[in-house]
């Protein structure tokens, strides 16, 4: 389920292995700042949620994942299935379980991809080409437990 309210959305994900996605109006530059909160209201171990950067652009569809572990990765779909940018790796300043409330900021400038949370930097990815593409948020449950994820005040400025 998903559901909309002022400034704010919530993503409600069954269980059993479920995901959900929404994507936005927002129309993502090759080059951006973005802040969001991405808090995570019920969770459990193997829960995944993030960003969609870049929809179905020149250079595919970037993924950003947090998991419910406290965990963060980077990936990319391309018709020719996904690739790991930035391999699970724990999340500094990242709050496992629920209810946890994260602040990310996101800037792509000069072909570079970097992404904080709580104001820690946790990667710098290289990108070797300039996407633009919708913004979107994602949730995937891990097990059979539901999962709910808010997300709100989102921030985009062009530097």
């Amino acid at each position: 389920t998903i559901a909309y309210g002022e400034n704010m959305l919530t993503l409600a994900v069954a269980g059993n292995k479920q995901s959900l996605s929404s994507l936005s109006k927002h129309q993502l530059p090759s080059e951006f700042n973005l802040e969001i909160n991405l808090d995570t209201l019920m969770c459990s171990a193997g829960d995944q949620y993030g960003l969609i950067l870049w929809n179905n652009s020149q250079a595919g569809t970037f993924r950003l994942w947090l998991d419910c572990d406290g965990r963060i990765k980077l990936d990319r779909v391309l018709p020719t299935g996904v690739s790991q940018l930035v391999k699970w790796q724990t999340g500094r300043r990242l709050q496992p379980g629920s209810p946890a409330n994260h602040r990310l900021v996101i800037s792509a400038k000069d072909g570079m991809l970097e992404v904080y949370v709580a104001e820690t930097l946790q990667f710098a990815y290289e990108l070797h080409a300039s996407p633009e593409g919708v913004l979107g948020v994602i949730a995937q449950t891990g097990g059979k437990l539901p999962m709910t994820i808010r997300v709100s005040d989102l921030q985009v400025t062009v530097p």
